[in-house]
């Protein structure tokens, strides 16, 4: 029989191909990494701004169904409604937390509590048929586990409008 010697090249990569492919992927991968922390600011302020929007929109809507013969709305229990009690350019404020407990300006809890103020702007007579307008105002502060130094977000929000109620 006769044997045939064969040269076969070496299997595998060498050392300078390995480094070469691992400075690739850390110069892909670094950047990507550090958008990771401002991805979670991002998503923070996002669902603090949608709960503030909530909060403003369940405000409106208390506000609006309140029977002018309540002395308080039916949720947050607001005494000072559109066509009971509301007094122009009065600033009235209340304090809700994230489950929907309602505090007086003056009790504040030392939780997580969006600021919800209202100043009515055009309160027109009774008999009027024109609408009561107010500007509504709902305000957070960053939380109270967050660091005090942000630099991107993080320094709670505002959100504003002025909202019109028609009478019933």
């Amino acid at each position: 029989m006769h044997f045939q010697k064969r040269f076969f090249s070496r299997a595998g990569f060498s050392l300078v191909e390995v480094l070469v492919a691992l400075v690739v992927i850390a110069v892909a991968f670094i950047p990507i990494t550090g958008l990771i922390p401002l991805g979670l600011r991002n998503v923070q302020v996002s669902a603090e701004e949608t709960h503030a929007v909530h909060i403003l929109t369940a405000v409106i809507q208390d506000m609006k169904y309140a029977r002018s013969s309540d002395l308080h709305s039916t949720i947050f229990k607001i005494s000072q409604l559109p066509f009971n009690g509301a007094q122009q350019n009065a600033v009235n404020r209340i304090w809700i937390d994230s489950s929907w407990n309602t505090y007086p300006s003056e009790k504040r809890p030392n939780t997580m509590c969006y600021e919800v103020e209202w100043e009515y702007t055009s309160v027109p007579p009774a008999t009027s048929l024109l609408p009561v307008e107010a500007t509504i105002t709902v305000r957070w502060p960053p939380p109270v586990h967050a660091k005090q130094n942000y630099n991107i977000s993080g320094k709670g929000g505002e959100i504003t409008v002025l909202a019109s109620f028609r009478k019933p």
